[in-house]
């Protein structure tokens, strides 16, 4: 009986640190995208929460968040759907230092010099 209770007591034990070891190495692996995200000179939070559809892209750009880690362009008519149909342009202003680990992304949709959206995600690839 004795050695039952030994016995039961390590394998409690065993279980105990294998899901203590499983929680830090989850905690650490959810800690990646922040760690890994780079913002544009600045960028806060706070800001881009202040960015609504409609406004300029001056104002984004000198007003509230700065000039963008990166700009790209659609070929052709914009995915967002904006009003006029046309292309569009993202400003980027949170994207990854290391792009083979998650990360956290922010953008701006910019159609006709305003913007029509604005995005939010974490990405893990």
């Amino acid at each position: 009986m004795a050695r039952h209770k030994s016995l039961l007591a390590a394998a409690l034990g065993l279980a105990l640190l294998v899901a203590a070891t499983c929680a830090l190495l989850g905690n650490l692996w959810l800690l990646t995208p922040m760690r890994n995200t780079r913002y544009a000179p600045g960028y806060s939070e706070q800001a881009f929460r202040a960015v609504a559809v409609g406004d300029s892209e001056t104002r984004v750009s000198l007003s509230l968040l700065g000039e963008p880690l990166l700009r790209t362009a659609t070929a052709g008519a914009c995915p967002e759907g904006g009003a006029t149909g046309g292309p569009c342009s993202h400003l980027w202003y949170a994207r990854p230092m290391n792009p083979d680990q998650g990360y956290l992304w922010r953008r701006v949709t910019i159609q006709a010099g305003h913007v029509v959206r604005t995005g939010r995600g974490l990405w893990w690839d």
